[in-house]
Parts: C-alpha cells; sequence; structure tokens
C-alpha cells in the first residue's frame, strides 16, 4: 500500500507541474487510475533504464582479469601461456575496443 501512496503522491505532484490540477479534483476516477498505472509504467521504464546502463558500464570492463574470470580460465593458467591465453585475450580486447 505503501507504493501506492507513493504513486499517488508523485502523480499529484506532476498533474500540479503540468497545471492538470490536484489528482483528487479530476472528477474521473478511472483517469486518476490511468494515471497512476501510466506513471507506475514509466517509473519501472526508467528503472529497467538504469538497470541496463549498469550492465553495459559493467561489461565495458575487459581485462585479462575479467576475461579470466568470467570464462572461467584461472589467471594462473593465462600467467604461464602468455604467448597464447594471454595473447589471445590481449589481441581480442583490442579488437572489441576498437570495434566499440
Amino acid at each position: 500500500m505503501g507504493i501506492d501512496i507513493e504513486l499517488r503522491e508523485c502523480v499529484n505532484e506532476n498533474t500540479l507541474r503540468y497545471g492538470i490540477g490536484e489528482l483528487s479534483e479530476i472528477s474521473s476516477t478511472k483517469i486518476q487510475d490511468q494515471l497512476i498505472l501510466l506513471e507506475e509504467y514509466l517509473q519501472n521504464f526508467c528503472m529497467k533504464q538504469r538497470q541496463l546502463k549498469e550492465q553495459i558500464k559493467e561489461s565495458n570492463k575487459l581485462s585479462i582479469s575479467s576475461v579470466s574470470s568470467g570464462a572461467k580460465v584461472p589467471r594462473s593458467q593465462i600467467n604461464l601461456n602468455t604467448n597464447t591465453l594471454k595473447l589471445y585475450i590481449e589481441k581480442r580486447i583490442q579488437e572489441i575496443e576498437k570495434e566499440h
């Protein structure tokens, strides 16, 4: 119920700011409910965008350590095989960073 109250307050602030007036003064309760549904959708949309932005930010951090960890190849093996594993990772990171 707390979320419903917060959404209602948020919608009320917006309707006042947009010159629509007090939410409670809108004659149709159906329109009031629809405004709340619209705000709920928009807030969820914004939250998903923030989450995606964070995921993109995290996925942009390519390094030998992140590749080693993500691929579950021990870092010690990469360090022991600098002419193959380490070289491969470094070259692929360079290619990927050029593409983006």
